[in-house]
């Protein structure tokens, strides 16, 4: 049997993988990983999880949300969890960025991800909202 075909079998293994990756294996936010997390979809709903914060991107933790999951022990852990938004801001990744809808509406991650903003974070928000605001005036202008 493919692990696809088995929801459960597939949301331990994406659950193992968050929580057991390495660096290097994660050097680039894999496609295939986000699309995995979403195939498990309902199988990974009210499923505890504790991925390996500085090493797992947005774009992944955006799709653990949208499933549902349980974040595990992030009260007692919160002022150790770095959340990197390096890569979400990289060009390089445009293939696999989020829009990150779920982990704002997370009540649990959103205050995380605010405290592990950085000013040159904030400077690059500020600028993609600003380009956005600029592109939304131009389009809406041409209708």
């Amino acid at each position: 049997m493919k692990l696809r075909e088995n929801k459960d079998a597939l949301a331990a293994w994406v659950i193992n993988l968050c929580e057991n990756v390495s660096y290097s294996s994660f050097d680039e936010p894999s496609p295939r990983l986000i699309n995995e997390i979403l195939a498990a979809g309902t199988a990974l709903q009210g499923q505890e999880i504790r991925p390996v914060w500085y090493n797992t991107t947005l774009s992944v933790l955006d799709a653990l949300a949208e499933c549902s999951v349980v974040w595990k022990g992030i009260e007692d852990e919160e002022l150790y969890i770095n959340i990197s938004w390096s890569e979400w801001f990289n060009p390089d990744y445009d293939s696999t960025r989020r829009s990150l809808d779920f982990l704002a509406s997370d009540p649990v991650l959103v205050l995380q991800l605010a405290r592990n903003l950085s000013g040159h974070d904030l400077q690059k928000v500020i600028l993609i909202l600003f380009l956005f605001t600029m592109a939304q005036q131009r389009f809406s202008c041409r209708k």
